[in-house]
């Protein structure tokens, strides 16, 4: 290197930007190797997935609704029973007959809103145990088989259920009837009063106890039959 008057410099040369390239490609290399490192990892980190949510099996859900369902008609059933009961303690007596010479007077008795919710129980429940015997007996799948996957116990089971539910219903809505106040000249029926004979509640609640309870055992077959054929598909597929 020469000065200004020609003359040879003896000052080093610099060579500063040699070192700062230098530096500016170890740093690219510093930085390169994590960066080459993390692409690596992203496929990895791109295929992994939460595990799922344990879910409840259908098969469970099933049985806890009809638990549920079978638990409703039992109480149902058994508010129906006691209404009866109550029914038959609060009705209308001979003593309470007035008469004001060919007219008669009868009071009303609380027997009448015992009757309305004993019946009204016992529909509901009625309603209910059939739903449950039919979503049984009957699968989404199956529509037109439903006759043959019915075991012929239900469907006498069925049939007793439907009989003693028809005499019920018969039993007390004449016995409500009968329970509302029958004023003087109008009575019950052509200006006669009437009473409810003894026993008519009671019998009407051992009825209701045959109608639930046969209702309630046809759905357990029902059950029954539809696990056993479900159990024998399992089988047969796996074979």
């Amino acid at each position: 290197m020469r000065d200004f008057l020609g003359r040879k410099s003896q000052l080093p040369l610099r060579k500063e930007p040699e070192k700062r390239e230098d530096q500016l490609h170890q740093q690219e290399t510093i930085y390169s190797f994590p960066l080459s490192k993390f692409q690596a990892l992203l496929p990895v980190f791109s295929t992994f997935k939460p595990p799922p949510k344990e879910q409840s099996p259908p098969m469970e859900k099933h049985q806890y609704g009809f638990a549920l369902s079978f638990s409703i008609v039992v109480s149902l059933g058994l508010a129906s029973f006691l209404s009866c009961i109550a029914a038959e303690l609060k009705r209308t007596k001979i003593k309470d007959i007035k008469l004001d010479g060919k007219l008669c007077y009868l009071p009303g008795s609380h027997a009448f809103g015992f009757g309305i919710a004993a019946l009204v129980c016992l529909l509901i429940a009625q309603i209910i145990g059939n739903l449950i015997i039919c979503m049984n007996s009957c699968s989404r799948e199956e529509r037109n088989d439903c006759k043959t996957r019915r075991p012929r116990i239900t469907s006498i089971l069925l049939s007793i259920s439907w009989l003693s539910f028809g005499i019920a219903v018969i039993l007390m809505s004449g016995a409500i009837s009968m329970s509302r106040s029958q004023p003087y000249g109008k009575g019950w029926l052509d200006g006669e009063c009437y009473l409810v004979k003894d026993g008519t509640y009671i019998g009407s609640a051992i009825l209701v106890l045959i109608t639930i309870g046969s209702t309630l055992g046809s759905a357990i077959t029902t059950k029954r039959k539809s696990q056993t054929d479900k159990g024998q598909k399992i089988h047969a597929q796996v074979g």
